[in-house]
């Protein structure tokens, strides 16, 4: 596997900002890089009251996968 290392797309909703990047629901999200085999974004996301999700980005072409993740356990209560 090789690593993604064009211009990487961002996805829709997703921000910077001075406090780092920001999603569609202005909560902070780790950086916005490729963290997942070579060419995906992986993040978890809080909508408050332990509410948690997370969501996945080919950065390569702009694709949201994030229907793959929506069984991923999003607290150590759900493992």
């Amino acid at each position: 596997m090789t690593m993604f290392k064009g211009n990487i797309r961002i996805p829709k909703g997703y921000t910077h900002k001075n406090a780092g990047w920001v999603d569609e629901m202005n909560k902070i999200v780790d950086p916005l890089k490729i963290n997942f085999t070579g060419q995906y974004y992986i993040t978890l996301h809080s909508c408050g009251a332990q509410c948690r999700y997370y969501t996945v980005f080919n950065l390569q072409n702009g694709q949201d996968l994030s229907k793959l993740a929506e069984n991923l356990p999003s607290s150590p209560e759900s493992e």
